[in-house]
């Protein structure tokens, strides 16, 4: 009895961490703040893992808040972003019901500092 029964635990470990090394517990995306300027275009990277922490193959989709400042152009680990208008949206990539977004800045550079005379 005693053998039966370490040998049904040992193969419920043995497909509990089978399991477990394919789902997906936490995407993050990086950067976390993306700053561009209108027509740039940036990149994000998701990375999905497991409960073990271990980086998986699993792709992302990826969405945009507010397509009227930054669209996105690929369903998979990296994803193109680009700028169309100024403000502030988000996008987000998921992947099996995990999900992380990035915060996407887009602006027009600042003009250059007059005020400060420069080296002599």
């Amino acid at each position: 009895m005693r053998v039966f029964l370490l040998a049904a635990l040992a193969a419920f470990a043995v497909n509990l961490a089978a399991k477990g090394s394919r789902a997906v517990e936490t995407v993050t995306v990086t950067p976390d703040t993306l700053r561009l300027e209108v027509g740039d275009v940036g990149r994000l990277t998701c990375a999905p893992r497991n409960g073990f922490g271990s980086l998986l193959t699993n792709t992302c989709s990826w969405t945009s808040k507010n397509t009227v400042i930054a669209t996105t152009t690929s369903s998979s680990q990296n994803v193109s972003v680009t700028a169309r208008a100024n403000g502030t949206t988000f996008v987000t990539a998921t992947s099996k019901g995990k999900a992380d977004t990035a915060v996407i800045i887009v602006g027009t550079p600042p003009p250059p500092d007059t005020t400060t005379p420069p080296d002599t």
